[in-house]
């Protein structure tokens, strides 16, 4: 595959058009050798990102004004009518004015459509580019330098993560942990009845105390089978809930591969799942509508979300996974 090919195929995935699988498993390979289509994969990552803002409600009137400033179109002309001795009259053809020939009415046409069109875009980027936050602009800056040839500042030489929030990297994870590959998040102190308590395994992580991280004895709670109880070193316990989001009413958890052995750090795709390059989820997932939430997810090719789903990154401050960089992946819970 070529340059050519790998950003017609990019382009077209970008606008949701779907990829068969041999293209798109060249596309990765394509992708990952090639660094100026990886800077091209990344400005379209990026230009995913940058949310859409609302068009001012005087805009119509706007472009009105400026095709009145323009002046009036000067009105037909007709040419005098013939008549012949003996027949009646015919009315002849509407001649219009010397100016008005065909290249003038393209001309005009297209000043017209330029004019609004300048217009529409000067206050969509003046809306999401000038009165943007510090970190709209700079990705907004990162597109116009992928789209140049050069690559953003700090992108990697691998493709980046389409749909990707700009900077949320350096956000930190909230005070997650992982048990049996599957991710709780801490809610505070338990005061629990040891009766209602059954153990049940063993969580290695330092939580939030800096150090290394240690065995810590991990218990169920009757009461809540989707809460997890740690016993802390200071001799007290710690209570975590499951991550979750909802579709169709079923409960999906969100998990891991990695240890999380401290809190602040991400859980990302599981291994054996390759993260997207394209907007749409391919060539890994396709995508299959919405949660309980609205939040689009996605399935694995020729799977069903009774296997799973997956969330792109930067969603919305008020979702399960807000602020995660990575793409996540969630399994139904028994």
């Amino acid at each position: 595959m070529d340059c050519a090919e790998c950003m017609m195929l990019l382009s077209a995935s970008h606008d949701g058009e779907s990829i068969d699988g041999a293209a798109a498993e060249g596309l990765t390979e394509h992708i990952a050798a090639c660094p100026e289509c990886s800077a091209f994969a990344s400005g379209l990552a990026e230009l995913a990102s940058i949310p859409a803002s609302e068009v001012p409600v005087d805009t119509v009137d706007r472009v009105l004004a400026t095709l009145d400033a323009a002046g009036p179109i000067a009105p037909e002309v007709a040419a005098p009518t013939a008549v012949t001795p003996g027949l009646a009259a015919v009315p002849s053809v509407p001649v219009p004015p010397p100016w008005f020939t065909r290249t003038r009415v393209w001309t005009a046409t297209g000043a017209i459509a330029l004019t609004a069109a300048a217009i529409m875009i000067a206050v969509v980027l003046s809306q999401q580019v000038t009165g943007s936050s510090p970190d709209e602009r700079a990705a907004a800056d990162a597109i116009q330098r992928s789209l140049s040839g050069a690559p953003a500042s700090g992108a990697p030489a691998s493709p980046s993560l389409i749909g990707a929030t700009p900077n949320t990297a350096s956000a930190q994870a909230p005070s997650y942990i992982a048990f049996q590959g599957r991710v709780y998040r801490s809610v505070g102190p338990a005061d629990i009845a040891a009766s209602a308590l059954t153990t049940v395994g063993v969580v290695t992580t330092a939580l939030d105390s800096g150090g290394a991280a240690t065995g810590l004895t991990a218990l169920r709670w009757s009461t809540d089978p989707h809460a997890l109880v740690l016993a802390l070193p200071s001799g007290s316990l710690g209570a975590f809930t499951a991550v979750i989001r909802t579709l169709g009413g079923r409960a999906y958890q969100l998990t891991t591969d990695s240890a999380l052995s401290r809190f602040g750090e991400w859980p990302g795709l599981p291994l054996g799942l390759t993260p997207p390059t394209a907007a749409d989820g391919s060539p890994t997932f396709r995508a299959a509508g919405n949660d309980d939430l609205g939040v689009p997810v996605f399935v694995r090719i020729g799977d069903t979300p009774s296997q799973g789903v997956a969330v792109a990154p930067g969603t919305t401050s008020s979702d399960p996974a807000a602020g995660n960089p990575s793409w996540t992946w969630w399994v139904p819970i028994p």
